[in-house]
């Protein structure tokens, strides 16, 4: 493990980053739900584009009171991701329209996973006031309850 984070700057730093995961997330999950056919995948993936966006409002919100500047855009990592989605969906969609939905799923988890892993990091190496602790817990608990959703759910 490395050194503890607790410089406001380098904290404003480490939830910059879960914003812009957060708003790759809520980017994602809106193009996932133009893509996939089953009815209750569809609603998930709105329900978790919706809360993605308050994620990210909750973490702008709190790097600002800690006089920082929210990051805007998503970043370059969301945006090859998607594009290999799109890649992967099309061929699969041609090869096996009734794939599609699995693909999709497989991809959301694989971002699910990543997300869960950078909040853990910034929770374990990062020195956060016990409100900022809570909201990001909070956020990672809601995250690992989609994350589960997805391993679980049967195509």
């Amino acid at each position: 493990m490395g050194k503890i984070k607790t410089e406001i700057s380098e904290i404003i730093v480490q939830l910059n980053t879960l914003l812009v995961r957060n708003k790759d997330a809520e980017k994602g999950y809106h193009e996932a739900k133009d893509r996939v056919s089953n009815p209750e995948l569809k609603s998930f993936m709105v329900s978790q584009a919706k809360q993605r966006a308050t994620f990210s409002k909750e973490l702008g919100e709190t790097v600002r009171s800690l006089g920082g500047s929210p990051t805007t855009g998503a970043s370059i990592g969301s945006e090859v991701h998607r594009a290999w989605l799109d890649l992967r969906t099309l061929i699969t969609t041609n090869i096996n329209p009734d794939r599609a939905d699995k693909v999709i799923v497989v991809e959301c988890k694989r971002g699910e996973q990543a997300a869960i892993n950078d909040y853990m990091q910034v929770l374990e190496e990062t020195n956060l006031a016990p409100p900022v602790r809570k909201l990001l817990q909070q956020q990672v608990d809601r995250i690992t309850a989609a994350y589960q959703f997805l391993t679980h759910f049967n195509l």
